[in-house]
């Protein structure tokens, strides 16, 4: 491969040279010189030497706008769940991380501790219809460990119409948007909590409209140990198989159909804006997150949080310690003046 050398800004170098007038005259070299004179030449010898210095050093300084593997600097920013790169710290990591400040009084962040006594009835006076349609299918889609946790993309197209796209597409319309199924991921124990009551696991299946805004569909995963109404429910999901030594390399993985995780009926949820869980917290997101748990085996649990708690980057002075996923996720942010819509089902 051909290398190129990396653009730099170099300053103009101005070189001193004589002009024929300026010629030594023979009839003053022994001539007293004259103070003006000798200031004047002073200033210039300072002058030129000071710019020859800055050409020496902008010559080698290439431009760099850019992490070292290319990305952006806000893509590059690191930042964990423990230590000075936790939650508490984010807004101060990177500039395009201010968001994430939980203190501004208009913040919308998430997660939340869900009110479910003090929430509005869908399909009340602009408060939306919530989730109308849900179609997913199996589709192939790759495995991996982006370093925070295990996520599952799919390879999905954009879609800006409503009427229903081919089966071989994923996708959720929810107050009357089209958002295509692009990943989900887990979260264990759970980032919302339902009346302060938190889940061992937390599905988000993440879709995406057409004009960048985002909807998740949060649910909740409990086990036979965990809820007596799972004992008879307890089955393996495959959406949910991650192999051992899953790395940051997307691996291949079988053809899943995301419908598993769900059922055949529309979850009724609990819907309000918010916001991206993770840095950079962006406010576009709006949350459908379920009413009813689904049930994982107590198996694939263990080997969710084991890979989770094996995880060397929440923090910078934790690197290569096994981390509790307890602190593996987001603090809860306060609901402020937000409403929460409760959306049945289908």
């Amino acid at each position: 491969m051909n290398r190129t050398a990396p653009n730099r800004l170099v300053a103009p170098c101005l070189y001193s040279r004589r002009s024929p007038t300026s010629s030594p005259n023979p009839r003053h070299m022994n001539a007293k010189p004259n103070k003006e004179l000798l200031m004047h030449r002073l200033a210039h010898i300072i002058s030129t030497s000071l710019l020859l210095l800055v050409c020496s050093c902008t010559a080698e300084a290439p431009i760099n706008n850019a992490g070292d593997d290319g990305k952006s600097d806000s893509e590059n920013t690191h930042w964990g769940y423990m230590g000075e790169t936790g939650p508490t710290h984010w807004a101060e990591l990177d500039e395009d991380y201010k968001a994430c400040d939980v203190n501004r009084p208009e913040q919308r962040q998430s997660p939340i501790d869900i009110p479910s006594g003090q929430t509005h009835q869908c399909g009340e006076a602009a408060t939306g219809s919530g989730i109308t349609d849900l179609v997913y299918n199996s589709v192939p889609t790759t495995m991996v460990d982006n370093g925070h946790t295990l996520q599952v993309n799919l390879p999905t197209a954009d879609r800006a119409d409503l009427p229903l796209p081919s089966s071989s597409e994923n996708y959720m319309v929810a107050d009357n948007t089209v958002y295509n199924l692009i990943q989900y991921h887990v979260h264990t124990p759970s980032e919302h909590v339902v009346d302060g009551k938190e889940y061992p696991l937390e599905l988000h299946l993440v879709h995406k409209a057409q004009d960048g805004t985002l909807a998740v569909l949060g649910l909740f995963a409990e086990t036979n140990e965990t809820s007596e109404s799972c004992a008879a429910e307890v089955a393996t999901r495959t959406a949910l198989d991650f192999p051992e030594g899953l790395g940051p390399t997307p691996e291949d993985a079988q053809a899943i159909n995301p419908m598993e995780l769900i059922g055949d009926q529309i979850p009724s949820v609990y819907a309000y804006s918010g916001s991206l869980t993770t840095p950079p917290c962006s406010e576009i997101v709006s949350w459908y997150v379920a009413t009813k748990s689904i049930c994982i085996s107590l198996d694939q649990l263990k080997r969710i949080e084991a890979s989770i708690d094996a995880h060397s980057s929440h923090g910078d002075e934790h690197a290569g310690e096994a981390v509790d996923s307890a602190n593996a996720r987001r603090p809860i942010a306060t609901l402020n003046e937000r409403a929460v819509r409760l959306c049945g089902g289908k």
